[in-house]
């Protein structure tokens, strides 16, 4: 069962939470292998203070007004898509994201997927309550149960139970609309799909692909229903190894990924980004 939604009450300053140094502490590792020890990182841009301002713990939530958050979250696990460097960006981008469902209330589902749906492994399952009392309390109790499953986190990406050779994203939509939650006007189903975009199989886009040709092979694809939801691609073009992809084809990339976004969604999804954006 999912739980009941809860009231919030937020007041005027936030409590100190464990998450602030568990952010920094990831962030410091990152980008010192990322920089051999300056403190900046390739993936993003800025230094450690900087990024973990994003990321900030003591910010509010912005909870759905009346809503409950039911977030799904996949992580690409293909070989194209991972280095300790990586695994360190992502790892933040996860627990920011989870701190939403929570604070809020709700449901957090953390995947990680490659080749084929048919084979993901999922790390986290689970419903989150934050219970009643003031928002900085209910802060200190999810950034408690996040801090729980990080180890989890970390270890599903540094070594993935899965074929890793090849990148289903179709398949990640797919799975995202059969598990998602009972619709209700008390729920806000949000999904987040961390990966670098280079889907293989018919969707494959070869290192001269157009947006044109991206786009037409996005058109003729077989996209479930998510209407409603919140989808989003963050990291795309971004690779596990040093060399990275041209402008252009990241381009491309984009476009097929906003393409299959907005026909699953019926609406017009954020952009993908390079760049994470919590």
């Amino acid at each position: 069962m999912y739980p009941r939604t809860s009231s919030v009450t937020r007041p005027k300053t936030w409590a100190a939470v464990p998450m602030l140094l568990l952010i920094v502490t990831i962030l410091g590792a990152c980008a010192n292998s990322a920089s051999g020890g300056s403190g900046k990182s390739q993936l993003t841009g800025g230094t450690v203070m900087e990024k973990q301002a994003r990321f900030d713990p003591l910010g509010p939530a912005n909870c759905p007004q009346g809503q409950e958050v039911d977030q799904s979250i996949y992580v690409d696990a293909s070989l194209s898509s991972r280095s300790k460097r990586l695994n360190g960006e992502r790892l933040v981008e996860i627990l920011a994201t989870s701190r939403v469902p929570s604070i809020c209330g709700g449901h957090l589902r953390i995947v990680m997927f490659a080749r084929s749906i048919a084979g993901i492994e999922t790390v986290i399952d689970t419903n989150l309550d934050p219970g009643h009392g003031t928002y900085a309390s209910q802060v200190i109790k999810a950034d408690k149960a996040i801090e729980g499953m990080v180890e989890r986190v970390r270890m599903a990406m540094a070594k993935p139970s899965i074929e890793t050779r090849g990148t289903d994203i179709v398949g990640v939509l797919r799975d995202a609309a059969e598990t998602r939650p009972p619709r209700s006007s008390s729920r806000f189903y949000k999904v987040l799909v961390i990966t670098d975009g280079e889907a293989t199989g018919a969707l494959r886009i070869g290192p001269k692909g157009t947006v044109a040709q991206a786009t037409k092979l996005a058109r003729a694809a077989l996209v479930p229903d998510l209407t409603g939801a919140d989808v989003r691609f963050v990291g795309v073009g971004v690779l596990g190894r040093a060399r990275q992809p041209a402008t252009s084809h990241v381009t491309a990339l984009k476009a097929l990924l906003q393409t299959l976004c907005n026909r699953a969604t019926r609406a017009t999804c954020p952009a993908p980004t390079t760049n994470y954006t919590q």
